[in-house]
C-alpha cells in the first residue's frame, strides 16, 4: 500500500509541474497607444510570435475588419491601407502586395488569432517588443485630426503653442445675466493686446474661434434658451463679433443645462438649446463660418442636451468628458468613464463630428496619451485641450506622437 501511495504522490507531483511552470511564466501583454489590450483570449506566443484576437487589435487601432467565414479570410481597412489574411496561410496581402509571415493566423480557444506585428505595421504602426516583461508596445501612426486648444486670459506665455493646433478658441466673451453677449465682464473678457495673438494664429493657418461661455447657476442659460427673442439676439451678436474680428467660427459653451429638471420642462430646455444652435448656425454657415457646441457628456450630471439634434445643427460637438472625480482630487479622469462617454456619444451622433474634450490640469503625460488614444480608437473628429496654459512641453510632444493638426 505504501508503494502504491508513493507512486500516486509522484504522479500528482509530475502532473503539477507544468501547471506551476505555466503559472510562473510571464503573461504576454499587448499595449496599443498606452492602453493595454484586454481580451477574453489573452495574447499568445506561438513560435516566438505574439498572436492576438484580430478584431480586438483592429478596434484598438481604429481599423475596420470583415470576417468571411466561407473562405476563412480576414480583411482589414483603415487610414488608406489594407490587409488580407487567411486562416492557416502564411501569405498576407499588404496593400495588394504579398508578404510572407513566420506564423499563420490560427484558432486559439475558438478565437481567430493573428500576428500582432504584421497587423500593426500594415497600418503604419511601430512595434517595440520587451522580452523581459513579454510586452509588445504598439504605437499607431500619427493621424491628422482636428485639434482645438482653448486660449484664455493668462495664456500669453503659451501663445507659441497655437501653431501646433488646427484650431484655437479664445475664451474672451460670455453671456451675461440678461442673456446678452459681453466682451467686458469678468472672468471672460476681450483683452488688450488681442490683435497680436489673433495675428499669430492667422499666420499659422490656425482657425480662430470665439468661445461664448456661461454657466447656468442663476438660470441665465435656461432663461436664454427658452426665450426665442433672446436666442435670435445672441445669435446676431455673435455674428457681429466674428465678422468684425474676422474669426472663423464660434464655440458655444453653455454649461449646466437640465440639472434637476424632468419631463416636459427638461424637454423644453433641450429644444431651446437646439433652437439657439440653429439660430447661430443659420447665420454663420452662409458666411462660411463654423459652429462647435461644447456639451457635457451623456454619462455626466447634466441631461439638458439632445445630442443627435445638436449634431444635426453644428459642425462639431465637443464632449467635455471630465469632472468625474471628486472635486479637488486632481487625479486624471478615469479612463473607463471617458471611454464610456465616447461610446455613448458615437451611438447618438456621427463619430466624425465628435471632439473629445480633455481637461489638462487633471492629466499628465501618460494619461493624456491614453485619452488621445481613445479619440483615435473610435475615429473621432479630434480632441480639444482645456486650457493651453495647462500644457507643458512634455505633454505637448506626447500629443504630437499620436496626432497632427488637420487644417
Amino acid at each position: 500500500m505504501k508503494r502504491y501511495a508513493t507512486i500516486l504522490l509522484l504522479s500528482l507531483l509530475i502532473n503539477l509541474i507544468p501547471t506551476l511552470a505555466a503559472a510562473e511564466a510571464p503573461t504576454a501583454r499587448l499595449v496599443v497607444d498606452g492602453i493595454e489590450l484586454k481580451t477574453e483570449v489573452p495574447p499568445t506566443i506561438i513560435n516566438n510570435r505574439m498572436m492576438v484576437p484580430f478584431r480586438a487589435i483592429a478596434e484598438a487601432m481604429g481599423v475596420e475588419v470583415t470576417w468571411m467565414a466561407e473562405t476563412q479570410t480576414i480583411r482589414a481597412n483603415g487610414q488608406g491601407k489594407s490587409l488580407t489574411l487567411v486562416l492557416g496561410e502564411t501569405t498576407a496581402m499588404v496593400n495588394g502586395l504579398a508578404h510572407e509571415m513566420d506564423v499563420a493566423p490560427q484558432l486559439v480557444q475558438n478565437r481567430t488569432m493573428v500576428p500582432a506585428r504584421i497587423f500593426a505595421e500594415s497600418f503604419g504602426a511601430t512595434v517595440h517588443w520587451d522580452g523581459a516583461s513579454m510586452t509588445a508596445n504598439v504605437w499607431s501612426a500619427v493621424r491628422p485630426m482636428q485639434t482645438l486648444a482653448f486660449y484664455g486670459l493668462g495664456s500669453y506665455e503659451w501663445r507659441y503653442y497655437i501653431p501646433r493646433f488646427a484650431d484655437v478658441a479664445f475664451t474672451w466673451s460670455m453671456v451675461d445675466e440678461t442673456g446678452q453677449l459681453t466682451l467686458t465682464e469678468q472672468p471672460y473678457y476681450w483683452p488688450d493686446g488681442a490683435d497680436e495673438v489673433l495675428a499669430l494664429a492667422r499666420d499659422a493657418r490656425t482657425d480662430r474661434f470665439l468661445t461664448v461661455i456661461s454657466g447656468d447657476a442663476d438660470d441665465r442659460v435656461t432663461n436664454l434658451v427658452l426665450d426665442p427673442e433672446a436666442r435670435e439676439r445672441l445669435a446676431g451678436q455673435i455674428v457681429t463679433v466674428l465678422s468684425e474680428q474676422r474669426l472663423e467660427g464660434a464655440v458655444i459653451d453653455l454649461e449646466g443645462l437640465g440639472f434637476g429638471r424632468e419631463g416636459a420642462e427638461l424637454e423644453s430646455v433641450r429644444e431651446g438649446y437646439v433652437a439657439l444652435l440653429r439660430a447661430v448656425a443659420n447665420r454663420l454657415h452662409p458666411l462660411g463660418k463654423q459652429v462647435i457646441a461644447a456639451v457635457h457628456p451623456p454619462n455626466g450630471w447634466y441631461p439638458g442636451y439632445d445630442y443627435a439634434a445638436i449634431a444635426a445643427q453644428v459642425d462639431r460637438v465637443l464632449i467635455m468628458a471630465h469632472d468625474y472625480n471628486a472635486a479637488g482630487s486632481g487625479e486624471p479622469e478615469p479612463l473607463e468613464r471617458v471611454e464610456e462617454a465616447i461610446v455613448q456619444s458615437v451611438a447618438l451622433m456621427p463619430s466624425e463630428k465628435v471632439l473629445l474634450g480633455i481637461l489638462m490640469e487633471h492629466e499628465d503625460r501618460t494619461s493624456v496619451i491614453q485619452k488621445v488614444s481613445l479619440a483615435k480608437r473610435y475615429n473621432l473628429a479630434g480632441i480639444s485641450i482645456w486650457i493651453i496654459k495647462s500644457l507643458d512641453q512634455e505633454e505637448m510632444e506626447a500629443i504630437e506622437t499620436l496626432v497632427s493638426p488637420a487644417r
